[in-house]
């Protein structure tokens, strides 16, 4: 398994992942369309997403995982945390690629 950060040119490695989770289970909110793939890559070059992480896990040059996260800071306490707002796998693969490790 290979762990990349999520960067622009990878956009359709993940509308490869996200069409194969549907299929796997298809209860999300939204649809694959040009304004979606359109926003995402608008999301690459916009300042407010500084704050934010996306990692890929890669199984046979795949996506098979996701996790995004954005970090919070807190004037309260004075901490600065993270925030997982998106973890997702193809379970299939992932399963597969665990039970070799057993």
């Amino acid at each position: 398994m290979e762990i990349r950060k999520y960067t622009k040119d990878l956009i359709p490695d993940v509308i490869d992942f996200e069409k194969r989770l549907r299929e796997e289970e298809d209860f999300w909110g939204w649809e694959i369309n040009e304004k979606y793939i359109d926003d995402v890559s608008k999301s690459f070059e916009s300042s407010s997403f500084n704050e934010s992480l996306s990692l890929l896990a890669y199984v046979d040059g795949k996506v098979v995982g996701r996790i995004d996260s954005s970090t919070i800071y807190s004037h309260f306490d004075g901490s600065k945390k993270a925030y997982l707002d998106w973890i997702c796998v193809i379970k299939a693969v992932v399963i597969k690629e665990l039970l070799k490790h057993l």
